[in-house]
C-alpha cells in the first residue's frame, strides 16, 4: 500500500525502512513537506525517493526520482510525481517543473508523459554515469 511521501532526516543512500525518516508520512497529499530527498514509504518501507531542486521562487524547479525494483510498474512512481508536481505549482507557485531522462530510460518518460510533462529537448552527452557519457531528455510541464 502506498503510504505518501516521508521527508528524509538521514541519508540511507536509499536503503531502509520508513522508521529511518522524520515522522511526516503524507497519506496521499503534501501539505508541508521540505523539499529535500522525500522518501515513497509503501508498508513502512523506503520503496524510492522523490525530489525537487533547483528551486526558482515563484518560477521554475527540477524534479527527479528513483523507485526500487520491486515497487515498479504498479502505479507508485505515477502518482508521486503527480502529488509532488501538484504541489510545485499549487503550494509553491510555480510556472516551470523539469526533468531530464536517460534516453533509454522509456519507462521514466511514461511516467513523466502520463502527468502532462512534454519533450522538449535532446541533450547530448548529458549524465556521466559509471565512466560513461549518457544523452538525456528534457521534458517539462508548464503551469
Amino acid at each position: 500500500t502506498f503510504n505518501g511521501i516521508a521527508n528524509q532526516s538521514i541519508v540511507t543512500g536509499g536503503i531502509g525502512t520508513s522508521n529511518d525518516f522524520q515522522n511526516l508520512t503524507i497519506s496521499n497529499t503534501l501539505g508541508v513537506v521540505s523539499l529535500s530527498t522525500n522518501a515513497i514509504d509503501i508498508d513502512g518501507n523506503v520503496a524510492g525517493g522523490i525530489a525537487l531542486s533547483y528551486i526558482k521562487k515563484k518560477h521554475k524547479a527540477e524534479i527527479g526520482y528513483w523507485l526500487g525494483k520491486k515497487y515498479r510498474n504498479k502505479g507508485i512512481m505515477t502518482e508521486a510525481l503527480k502529488l509532488v508536481t501538484n504541489f510545485g505549482f499549487n503550494k509553491l507557485k510555480l510556472k516551470r517543473i523539469d526533468c531530464r531522462v536517460f534516453r533509454k530510460n522509456k519507462a521514466s518518460m511514461r511516467i513523466l508523459e502520463k502527468n502532462g510533462y512534454k519533450r522538449e529537448g535532446f541533450l547530448r552527452k548529458y549524465h556521466l554515469k559509471d565512466g560513461k557519457l549518457m544523452d538525456a531528455i528534457l521534458f517539462a510541464k508548464i503551469k
